[in-house]
């Protein structure tokens, strides 16, 4: 295939079969660092308030406590699903509890990334969460 032709694509609508779509959308979604349309966009569909509202119903207990409890993972759940399916950026999300700074952000969503690897707890409440939420996992 020809190298460049992502950014020559201008039109918003793929015709074809849906493997087809599936496929094409797969390989046009690209680094969303970088395309801040499409984290606009996924940001008006799954609000803060949303995410911990999953979170709170999984761990059957409010936010204000969950997020309190250390080691549970939540907080790093919630980074999580603000950035990858909301679009939050590290400084938003550290806004959203308390003014933490970014870097802290960034090292507790590579935290649970890594505890995510190995904690079936943590796996099970993440597919239920997303579920609930309605987004792709």
């Amino acid at each position: 295939m020809e190298e460049g032709w992502k950014e020559s694509i201008q039109a918003s609508v793929l015709h074809g079969t849906e493997k087809f779509v599936a496929g094409m959308l797969k390989e046009l979604k690209g680094d969303r660092r970088e395309q801040t349309g499409m984290r606009e966009k996924e940001r008006l569909s799954l609000e803060w308030s949303r995410i911990v509202a999953a979170i709170a119903k999984v761990w059957k207990t409010p936010w204000e406590v969950v997020s309190r409890q250390r080691g549970n993972g939540a907080v790093g759940l919630a980074y999580y699903l603000g950035q990858r399916h909301a679009g939050m950026t590290l400084r938003e999300l550290g806004k959203c509890m308390g003014d933490a700074e970014y870097p802290a952000v960034s090292v507790a969503i590579a935290r649970f990334e890594n505890r995510l690897k190995t904690e079936r707890l943590l796996q099970r409440r993440l597919k239920q969460i997303e579920k609930l939420l309605k987004v792709e996992m």
